[in-house]
């Protein structure tokens, strides 16, 4: 496979998981805005941004080191997982409103999270390192499902 048409598969698979996670999550924005938060809660303006940036950032670190590799097929498997459970989260949270199944899949998001660092890292360091922002950002959002679970 070319490495441009991996650039375009890898391209068109983030913009799928984005637009679907937004579309659930907006379905779920009036009972979002009813619940009881954390006073420490992030900014609402934060989320887009902070996913637009992972979601930059996952291409470019997939679609580089995809490019690296003749047999990409182990970090596309572990990069379709990691799109999966985003868009199963925000399904489950938003959507149907489910705080402490969201609190499963988003745990389960966490751990494929750092799986996919660990096989960028084995092929590229530098974006392996660059892409920690997304377990670590995967780590606030677990803390804030429990919270919300708790608190509701």
């Amino acid at each position: 496979m070319s490495n441009n048409l991996k650039f375009l598969l890898t391209a068109a698979a983030i913009v799928v998981v984005a637009a679907l996670g937004s579309v659930f999550a907006a379905l779920g924005q009036d009972w979002y805005s009813a619940l009881i938060t954390p006073t420490q809660w992030p900014p609402s303006v934060l989320f887009p941004i902070v996913w637009s940036v992972i979601y930059a950032l996952a291409f470019f670190a997939i679609g580089f080191s995809l490019k690296d590799r003749t047999d990409g097929k182990r970090l596309a498997i572990v990069a379709a997982v990691n799109g999966a459970l985003n868009v199963l989260w925000c399904l489950i949270f938003f959507t149907l409103r489910q705080p402490l199944a969201g609190l499963v899949a988003i745990i389960l998001t966490l751990v494929a999270a750092v799986a996919l660092v660990a096989e960028i890292y084995r092929i590229n360091k530098i974006w392996a390192f660059i892409m920690a922002l997304y377990p670590l950002w995967v780590s606030l959002a677990t803390a804030l499902n429990l919270a919300v679970w708790i608190l509701n």
